[in-house]
């Protein structure tokens, strides 16, 4: 092979049926959609929050907490945290170590205002504040958001 050359791998001159294309398309789309509405709902929370508290909330890390969370003010007075979760083949398992570990974080910040946004299966959540929502300090404030009603409601 000579300078400037390069190996093709063989068949990789052939021309790809635009039906087969279409449908390898269809399918990463399909497969890789879900785990974009995440930080799609991160983001539309965050303009939410943002617009609720009348600050610009931003993502950054908190005094000495190892974690980066999801909204802060810019003083650091307010501070959340925005989960989306929807029904897995395996049930419910494990939701109540990831709620418990996020709020223990942002129960170890120094902010007035602390918060979890929560989208996706709202009966999960529902399910889980009920059993837990005692535990919590006064002035941490849990919030159900609909991205597709736009509407905030605060859990109590």
């Amino acid at each position: 092979m000579g300078k400037g050359e390069c190996q093709m791998d063989k068949g990789a001159n052939e021309k790809l049926d635009p039906d087969k294309i279409s449908e390898l398309y269809d399918k990463i789309v399909k497969e890789t959609a879900p785990r974009r509405i995440p930080k799609k709902f991160e983001i539309a929370a965050r303009k939410k929050m943002s617009d609720f508290f009348c600050v610009k909330l931003t993502e950054k890390q908190v005094s000495n907490v190892p974690k980066k969370f999801d909204m802060v003010s810019p003083d650091g007075n307010i501070v959340g945290e925005a989960k989306y979760y929807r029904k897995t083949k395996g049930g419910e398992s494990g939701k109540d170590s990831i709620f418990a570990e996020y709020i223990r974080l942002l129960e170890k910040t120094p902010a007035e205002k602390k918060f979890m946004v929560f989208g996706g299966e709202r009966k999960i959540l529902e399910k889980w504040f009920k059993k837990h929502k005692h535990l919590f300090e006064d002035n941490l404030a849990f919030y159900f958001y609909d991205m597709d009603t736009d509407k905030l409601e605060e859990l109590k």
